[in-house]
């Protein structure tokens, strides 16, 4: 196991980037002058997550990539992190349908209209935005689905059994997108919801996949006019869900009603009149256009459910090899509740499963790793930067800093009994202006979850199962996490893993019994 911790740069194989103002130099690794940026970021993004620690080891917490102006930076410490995400008018978030963006959507398509939504706007149109998308996500309304939500997962594990080998992968994408679907779309997975779910899901994986980016070029076969493709199929699928739930909402004959689709239309409603970028004042009121509506649902749900699966995968993965935490965890929830899924009062009265959901999400973030891009010169730490420069920040790598967290490799969720970290030395959410607005559904959906899993089933992970980091941006373990279904028999015991997990996880000796 090794441990990396921050140092300056050695001067070895270091090269200088030229800052506007020529008084400072970025250190970062060598390469090619055209193609060296682009060589190590297509490194990095093979493992992000060991790559950035070795990369802040040997040079430090202000890194580039490259010699060119065009290189990303990357940015490690809290207090830079700080700057980059609370200062929205010098720091832009990737936006597709931007002049500027590294890749761009065909305007006037599907893809274009889809990507459109809040988290890719910037400047006062984000800040509007924002604000009218908030009160879908207040926790009042929040709070009201906890009952949808149960029930999706009651039906989830209903097909489980004593014995069944398990892809948990795939069963907590399958889950997450049924919460995701119901929260909000109002829609029931089994029925209406199913066919929706699944193009969302396939849009999703798409919208991610590293050879759409780097191979944009709409010819048959190649997976960008995949993606174009899916994105007509998207658009035409939600403009139905639209259409119906719109004329729900009018006659009062909406069957879900809290759903964060059905109170948008109620506060909101759509206006089709409108085709500016911005939402406008309309006969007094604010209005939301079909196109903003679309763009917005679609972005929230797509960066929504499969956080929630990362972060269930992961939780499942740790509790399952460290039987001391899980056998505390059991302890908490059944003297509580007594194997039923908590109340919302309840919730509050059950703090380990939440330093267990803390721990996790600081172990295994599901974003791995953010850009921005700065409108306008500015300076960072001791550097000057010119507009245009792209800045990549990591909560990981936050995350893992031996001087906020020690022991920062290992899973100890009691050490959150203690510490307080600020919201940019702890950001699985994000911080800021811009931090996730769905931050209190996805926690909702986490606690629900675990508390009723880990009370009716053991997951074990199989002797010599490979486990491997794995994702680009999303945090997820490669070719998926084997697990074997057990009723809950309290015969807990860590498994003997292979893979690189290793690299970043010291875990109780495998093997371990209670």
């Amino acid at each position: 196991m090794h441990k990396y911790e921050p140092r300056s740069a050695t001067g070895q194989d270091n090269w200088a980037t030229p800052a506007i103002n020529g008084s400072a130099s970025i250190p970062g690794p060598g390469g090619p002058p055209l193609l060296g940026w682009q060589m190590q970021l297509l490194r990095l993004l093979r493992d992000p997550m060991m790559g950035m620690l070795k990369l802040q080891r040997q040079y430090g917490d202000i890194v580039a990539l490259g010699r060119s102006a065009s290189a990303p930076v990357l940015i490690f410490s809290p207090e830079n992190v700080r700057q980059l995400l609370t200062d929205t008018e010098l720091f832009y978030s990737f936006d597709a349908n931007s002049s500027s963006a590294l890749i761009k959507m065909p305007s006037d398509t599907a893809a274009a209209r889809l990507l459109s939504g809040v988290a890719g706007m910037n400047g006062s149109t984000h800040t509007q935005h924002r604000r009218m998308l908030l009160p879908a996500f207040h926790r009042q309304y929040v709070d009201a689905l906890r009952d949808s939500l149960v029930a999706c997962i009651e039906n989830h594990v209903a097909g489980w059994q004593a014995g069944q080998r398990r892809d948990l992968v795939h069963d907590m994408v399958e889950l997450s997108l049924s919460m995701a679907v119901s929260g909000l779309l109002g829609l029931s997975p089994e029925n209406e919801g199913k066919r929706v779910y699944t193009l969302l899901q396939d849009w999703g994986t798409s919208a991610l996949s590293i050879p759409v980016h780097l191979l944009p070029i709409k010819l048959p076969g190649l997976p960008y006019s995949h993606f174009l493709r899916l994105s007509e199929r998207l658009e035409t699928e939600l403009k139905e869900v639209l259409k119906r739930k719109q004329a729900q909402v009018e006659t009062g004959s909406d069957p879900a009603g809290g759903d964060a689709l059905s109170i948008l239309l109620a506060v909101y409603g759509t206006d089709d009149a409108m085709h500016n970028a911005d939402a406008n004042s309309h006969s007094g009121t604010l209005n939301l256009t079909e196109t903003q509506l679309l763009g917005h649902v679609a972005t929230l749900f797509s960066s929504g459910h499969e956080t929630t699966a990362s972060a269930l995968t992961w939780t499942f993965f740790l509790l399952a090899q460290h039987p001391q935490v899980l056998a505390d965890l059991i302890d908490e929830l059944e003297g509580k509740l007594h194997g039923a899924t908590p109340t919302l009062a309840q919730l509050h009265e059950l703090p380990l499963l939440d330093h267990v959901i803390n721990e996790s999400l600081r172990l295994f973030p599901p974003g791995m790793w953010m850009v921005r891009t700065s409108t306008r010169p500015f300076e960072i730490g001791s550097y000057r930067l010119p507009a245009q420069s792209r800045l990549i920040y990591s909560p990981a790598m936050i995350h893992r800093r031996a001087e906020l967290y020690p022991d920062p490799h290992r899973f100890l969720p009691h050490r959150w009994e203690t510490i307080t970290p600020s919201p940019y030395e702890y950001l699985p959410f994000g911080a800021g202006p811009r931090r996730c607005l769905g931050a209190t559904f996805a926690m909702l959906e986490l606690r629900l979850v675990i508390s009723l899993i880990v009370q009716r089933y053991r997951l074990a992970v199989p002797d010599g199962t490979r486990v491997e980091r794995g994702g680009t941006v999303l945090s997820l373990p490669r070719g998926g996490l084997p697990v074997i279904i057990h009723s809950q028999d309290r015969k807990f015991r860590a498994g003997y893993l292979r893979g690189n997990i290793s690299d970043l996880l010291i875990s109780p000796a495998a093997g371990n019994e209670l």
